[in-house]
């Protein structure tokens, strides 16, 4: 009886374990568009788990699909718009299927509270 508990508990862990890794490996491809572009390095997304950085100046980005619609953020990121007079201090490089992708992840990012 011992045994077979011992076999179901080593299941059990081994079947969690698989699926954090699974978790891990599928990361939004927004999200992962964000990091490659190093958007980090000026943002914080402290809902996705992207700390701020001391004296770190440009927002969070944790509900910034409450604030902004995703044709803004699209021409936002291009420097085709601007937020209090101010656009974007870089233009997004990437392709049109990229900055759509990252932008419908942004876009997701809702204020929980509401």
């Amino acid at each position: 009886m011992k045994r077979l508990m011992s076999i179901g508990t080593a299941i059990l862990v081994l079947g969690l374990s698989m699926a954090m890794a699974q978790d891990e490996k599928e990361e939004d491809p927004g999200k992962t568009i964000f990091k490659n572009n190093k958007c980090q390095s000026c943002h914080s997304i402290e809902a996705a788990g992207m700390k701020k950085k001391p004296n770190q100046k440009p927002p969070d980005l944790s509900a910034v699909g409450s604030k902004h619609e995703a044709a803004f953020l699209a021409a936002f990121l291009k420097k085709k718009e601007a937020i209090n007079d101010k656009k974007h201090a870089i233009s997004f490089k990437g392709s049109d299927e990229e900055l759509e992708t990252l932008v419908q992840w942004l876009v997701s990012l809702k204020d929980v509270k509401n």
